[in-house]
């Protein structure tokens, strides 16, 4: 699956992604990969039985944070 920019992105990568109705940006762990969708953990997040947020974007929505290690 490829971002916005076109890069490849893999199981385990660090996405940043808009909030769905808000204009601030979060960041999270691509956890899985579908042919149209990425399921994504939101950084720092929690839901309401303390597991980790989880959301769905499109690739289109979404853009790879390169690692500088």
């Amino acid at each position: 699956m490829k971002d916005f920019l076109g890069r490849e992105v893999k199981v385990g990568d660090t996405v940043a992604f808009a909030q769905t109705g808000y204009r601030n940006l979060l960041t999270g762990n691509v956890t899985k990969l579908s042919p149209k969708t990425a399921l994504i953990n939101v950084t720092g997040r929690k839901d309401w039985a303390g597991r980790p947020e989880q959301t769905r974007r499109e690739s289109s929505h979404m853009v790879l944070i390169e690692s500088k290690a």
